[in-house]
């Protein structure tokens, strides 16, 4: 038998406790297969202040892993470097740090990266434990936060 707290929100966005869920048998083994609510969103963990920052600048090719223990988004500032070339970001992400996925390749055009300093954001989810790895090409990224 495997017994879990509940908790809801109510009305007023306050958290609930609901007594106690109790599962067993083949249920039991599938429920531990389930995320518990504080480890798919920041929304009960972070509750004021500033965002924290993800340790050190991004460096093209290096990964970063998860700082905490559940899932996070990442706002990525990618910032063209103003010179007639296209400017790309590859964002990759793994959950070994071994074998990546390129999940989007941010871009812009020679003719578009021309006019200026252009910034693109874009925001990736990162799951628990998973790395991330920017690949970049006439671009940078700003010192990321995530929540």
């Amino acid at each position: 038998m495997t017994n879990y707290t509940a908790h809801f929100l109510d009305d007023n966005n306050v958290d609930r406790l609901d007594g106690t869920l109790s599962v067993t048998g083949a249920a039991a083994a599938a429920a531990t297969d389930f995320a518990l609510l504080n480890q798919l969103t920041s929304a009960l963990t972070v509750t004021s202040g500033t965002l924290p920052q993800l340790a050190a600048a991004w460096v093209s090719g290096t990964a970063k892993v998860n700082p905490v223990s559940r899932q996070i988004v990442i706002p990525l500032a990618i910032s063209g470097d103003a010179t007639n070339n296209a400017a790309t970001c590859a964002v990759a992400i793994s959950p070994d740090d071994s074998t990546y996925t390129t999940v989007a390749t941010v871009s812009l055009a020679a003719a578009v990266n021309n006019t200026g300093a252009i910034t693109v954001l874009s925001s990736v989810t990162l799951p628990a434990g998973w790395y991330i790895k920017l690949t970049l090409s006439h671009t940078t990224v700003t010192q990321s936060y995530y929540y």
